[in-house]
């Protein structure tokens, strides 16, 4: 691998945390309703028969419900390649960093190849993780809150 290579897969490394988070944000919001209606179940099962400590048990599943969006977060990951087609398509970068990460492997470039390398790291080197938005989904809080 070459210099040019390394340092742009070092460029990549904040963008892959941020895909991260991004991820886990999105799988929080696509599960968001199953703490919540667990915690109903609980609750109506503790209205037709006693259950010790109700209010704990009802809580429960959004305790849950954290630790695995938290075992996600740290579990997954985001390969250099699949982060360099991600901040293509969501920063219209036109496939720079995809590109150069392919003419990464190759041994002998020619001179277009040499400037499509030399333009994703002068890409890479202006783009903040900060500009890949969140993706927050507002239909998504009234299926979380409704139950609490």
């Amino acid at each position: 691998m070459t210099a040019s290579i390394v340092q742009l897969q070092r460029q990549l490394r904040p963008i892959q945390r941020r895909l991260r988070l991004r991820d886990t944000l999105a799988l929080a919001q696509r599960s968001a309703w199953l703490p919540g209606a667990a915690g109903v179940v609980i609750q109506a099962a503790g209205h037709l028969t006693p259950i010790p400590n109700l209010l704990l048990w009802t809580f429960a599943p959004l305790l849950v419900w954290i630790v695995a969006l938290l075992g996600y977060l740290l579990i997954h990951r985001v390969t250099p390649a699949q982060a360099a087609r991600r901040a293509d398509l969501l920063l219209d970068l036109r496939e720079r960093f995809s590109t150069a990460l392919e003419l990464g492997g190759k041994a002998e470039l020619d001179e277009v190849e040499e400037r499509q390398r030399a333009d994703a790291l002068d890409v890479a080197a202006r783009v903040r993780p900060q500009q890949i938005g969140w993706n927050l989904d507002r239909r998504v809080i009234p299926q979380f809150i409704v139950p609490l």
